[in-house]
């Protein structure tokens, strides 16, 4: 039992961050995600060689400074806060169970974390279909208690199939019911996604300008969809304005050293005016929910260990897109939960299925590309 959670623990961690999602599951994912996390930090303080050799493993140093930015801040400024600890422990329990994964599965990881995408998209798409089947009344969220929830399963879903696919009769049938509920869900972040996998795999083929003008198409010919209707909207790129200005202002108001730990994606409600009391507020851009949670100080030494490591992440991968498939597509995970960070708190949260991902693949493609490194010295060692 011990071997397969430190084996497959981010795979069941992964598992639980969906059914956060479904609605209705909310508290049996808490409940599970307490037992796993129990259950892991056990294993981690009863084990002296697992932690040795596996959570202080040299090639996971991105993941320890993460760990020690966190408690730093929280012995500097946060200590003593409960919820502030609940959110280190959290957060450090999630990466060490990603290290761990990736030390004892690196060989076949890959395969395997892709293989569970698709599994999980397939599964999502089909649940939704059969328990709450398109009414076309408002947009559409599925199986999800969130239509951007349920936008982003379906991204990942479409971009599989379009980048790692043989495009088989079902795949094509698959893809395609993909991309209907993108636009049902009226989610522009993800149309977006669609775009950047559609650049990525096809680059600036005749196929790339197609599928442009058929998403211009579809957009015009069923305007009058609730779901399309908001793609539409003259608000398109503005709907989110205030949340960014009262982020700001959140941030402008603990300058030096933030909000806390556990105020992460938040927006001090005494700032709000008045007039904009109704507006559903939260902090729905992922680098602002961080500046707003750290603070000036600890936000550049987060960013600048932070950009560092993705962008070495970003050129390993570059090397290997003609290599294999599976590459590509972490290529289009990271470049795509970058890009919807402007729009959603992908960095900050714990369970949010999109976060975990990222945080995963970079953890792994760190590993791959120091193991890499480490054997080619070997090679070049004098006998």
């Amino acid at each position: 039992m011990i071997k397969i959670i430190q084996k497959y623990g981010a795979y069941i961690f992964l598992i639980n961050n969906l059914l956060f999602s479904f609605l209705g599951f909310h508290e049996l994912a808490t409940t599970f995600f307490l037992v796993l996390s129990t259950f892991f930090l056990i294993i981690t303080l009863l084990n002296a060689p697992f932690f040795k050799n596996v959570i202080l493993n040299k090639f996971f140093r991105f993941y320890l400074s993460i760990h020690v930015i966190n408690l730093l801040y929280y012995l500097l400024i946060d200590f003593g806060d409960v919820e502030s600890l609940k959110y280190l422990s959290a957060r450090s329990i999630q990466l060490l169970i990603f290290t761990s994964t990736i030390y004892f599965t690196h060989e076949t990881f890959k395969n395997d974390l892709i293989n569970l995408i698709k599994f999980l998209c397939v599964l999502s798409l089909f649940l939704s279909v059969i328990f709450n089947f398109p009414a076309f009344e408002n947009r559409y969220l599925g199986m999800f208690f969130n239509p951007n929830e349920f936008a982003i399963i379906m991204v990942y879903g479409f971009s599989l199939f379009l980048i790692t696919t043989k495009k088989s009769f079902i795949d094509i049938v698959i893809l395609i019911a993909f991309l209907i509920f993108i636009f049902l869900s009226g989610s522009r972040a993800a149309l977006i996604g669609v775009v950047l996998a559609v650049l990525l795999n096809f680059k600036l083929k005749r196929v790339t300008i197609f599928s442009t003008l058929l998403v211009l198409v579809v957009s015009y010919t069923f305007r009058e969809l609730p779901s399309i209707s908001s793609l539409l909207s003259e608000d398109i790129f503005f709907n989110r304005r205030y949340e960014i200005i009262y982020a700001l202002e959140t941030f402008y108001s603990e300058f030096w050293f933030g909000n806390g730990l556990k105020n992460y994606a938040y927006i001090n409600q005494n700032l709000i005016s008045s007039y904009d009391k109704e507006i559903d507020f939260g902090a729905h851009n992922g680098y602002l929910s961080l500046l707003v949670q750290y603070g000036l100080i600890f936000s550049i030494i987060f960013y600048t260990i932070f950009s560092r490591n993705v962008y070495k992440t970003l050129t390993y991968l570059k090397t290997k897109l003609n290599e294999d498939t599976s590459y590509k597509y972490l290529y289009f995970i990271i470049i795509y939960t970058l890009i919807n960070g402007l729009f959603e708190n992908s960095f900050s949260g714990i369970n949010f299925f999109q976060g975990s991902l990222f945080w995963l693949v970079v953890g792994y493609v760190l590993y791959d590309l120091n193991i890499k490194k480490s054997t080619d010295e070997d090679s070049i060692l004098p006998n």
